[in-house]
This record gives C-alpha cells, sequence and structure tokens, in this order.
C-alpha cells in the first residue's frame, strides 16, 4: 500500500491541508519502523539470546512513549476545544492507554506485550470513534487504524517469539 492509499484528500482540502497530511502521514510511517525493526531483531536473535532482554525493553519503551503521544493528541484536541462538556473525562481516559503502556515495561515475557496491544487496540478503537464523530478527521482515523495494525501486529509477533 503506497502512502497515497492511506491519505484522504478531500475536494475542498487546499495545497497546504494536502501538504500537512502527507508530512504526518510520511512520519507516522516513520514511526512504525522501530516496531518492526526491533521485532525483526528480536526474532533473528532468538529468544534466548543474551540481546532479548534489552531488544524486549527498548520495544516496551518505545511503544510506550507512543502510546504517550497518542494520549497527548487527545490533550491537544481538548486544548483546541475550549470547554468541551467532556473535557475533564478526555484528559482522563487519555492517561489510560500510556498507564498501560508504562505497566508493561515492569512486566516481563509476553503479558507485557498482551498489555500493549490491548493500549494500542484501544486507543486505535477510540481515535477512530472520534473521527466517526466529527471530533477527528477522517484521514487520520484511517491511517491510525493502519498504523495501529502494523504496531499490534508487531507486538504480537514479538509476544509470541519470547513465548
Amino acid at each position: 500500500m503506497a502512502l497515497t492509499d492511506i491519505v484522504d484528500t478531500s475536494p475542498g482540502d487546499d495545497e497546504a491541508t494536502h501538504s500537512a497530511r502527507r508530512s504526518i502521514q510520511m512520519i507516522s510511517v516513520i514511526g512504525t519502523l522501530p516496531f518492526v525493526g526491533l521485532t525483526l531483531a528480536i526474532i533473528l536473535f532468538g529468544a534466548r539470546s543474551g540481546l532479548t532482554l534489552p531488544l524486549t525493553d527498548a520495544l516496551k519503551i518505545y511503544a510506550t512513549l507512543v502510546l504517550s503521544f497518542l494520549g497527548g493528541i487527545r490533550w491537544g484536541l481538548v486544548l483546541a476545544e475550549h470547554n468541551s462538556r467532556n473535557s475533564r473525562r478526555t484528559i482522563v481516559a487519555a492517561l489510560i492507554a500510556p498507564g498501560i503502556g508504562w505497566a508493561s515495561v515492569f512486566l516481563s515475557g509476553p503479558i507485557g506485550f498482551a498489555f500493549l496491544i490491548v493500549a494500542f487496540a484501544g486507543q486505535g478503537a477510540w481515535d477512530n470513534f472520534a473521527a466517526h464523530n466529527g471530533r477527528l478527521p477522517r484521514w487520520f482515523a484511517k491511517s491510525r487504524m493502519i498504523l495501529t495494525g502494523i504496531s499490534s501486529a508487531s507486538l504480537a509477533i514479538t509476544m509470541y517469539a519470547i513465548a
């Protein structure tokens, strides 16, 4: 799938909007490279390698950072909306996925990766519902579903590889 397949261009978009979407998409795709690269390294070195623990820790920490970033997007939406009725709930809910990610760092073996998969799936679903309710752009939800699939697949493969 090409990057242009992910970006939803609306007829009313100006060049600046289209350019911003493309930049977001490219940076997002680049952001999946540590998921894929670390997963491949874990498979390559094997579950019994001395490198497995640092590689799995690096993957869990990176995933937690990404979840924190996604939560930050929700905080940004609250700030942009100024006095939304659901502001407090959204701010608190935006902390759940990063909190799960942080907890996963302290869990050894496959269970930490299971936690991360649940957090990514939940955040992806929340973003998708928000787009369908008009709180996020539809093109963002479409790309988030693809990126959630890539990150979750990498985490699931790693979980299986170290089990």
